[in-house]
C-alpha cells in the first residue's frame, strides 16, 4: 500500500516513516514545489496524509471538487486547539481529521487495514 505524505514537518514525517515501516506500507514523501495533483497522478496512493497547518486548502478543495481525490482516503491532522482548521480541512474534502495526539494510533490502524 502506498501512503503519500504531503509536506509533513520533520517530526511527523519521521513518525510516519516509522509507522509505515512497522506496517509494511510504502510511504512516499512529497517534495516542496510540484503541485499535489501531479504527485497523486505519479504515485497513485491509497492514502493521502496531510498536516493541515502546512497544506494548501485551496488546492485541496479544487482537487476535491474536480474529483481528483476519488478513491483516495484523505487523512489530515491538526492541533486539538485548532478546530477551525479541522473544519476548513473537512470543507476542503478531507474525509478524516484527527488531532496530532491521535495521529500515531490512527495512522497505524489505517496502514494495517489498507495493507
Amino acid at each position: 500500500m502506498v501512503v503519500l505524505a504531503h509536506r509533513l514537518s520533520f517530526f511527523f514525517a519521521t513518525r510516519a516513516r516509522e509507522l509505515a515501516r512497522q506496517a509494511g506500507a510504502r510511504l512516499v514523501e512529497t517534495p516542496e514545489g510540484p503541485p499535489l495533483s501531479q504527485q497523486l497522478q505519479a504515485e497513485r496512493p491509497r492514502v493521502l496524509l496531510l498536516e493541515l497547518d502546512r497544506a494548501d486548502l485551496g488546492e485541496l478543495s479544487a482537487m476535491s471538487a474536480a474529483g481528483e481525490l476519488r478513491g483516495i482516503r484523505v487523512v489530515a491532522f491538526a492541533s486539538h486547539v485548532r478546530e477551525d482548521l479541522a473544519e476548513q480541512g473537512r470543507a476542503a474534502g478531507v474525509a478524516e481529521v484527527v488531532t496530532k495526539g491521535e495521529l500515531g494510533r490512527h495512522l497505524m490502524r489505517l496502514m494495517t487495514e489498507q495493507a
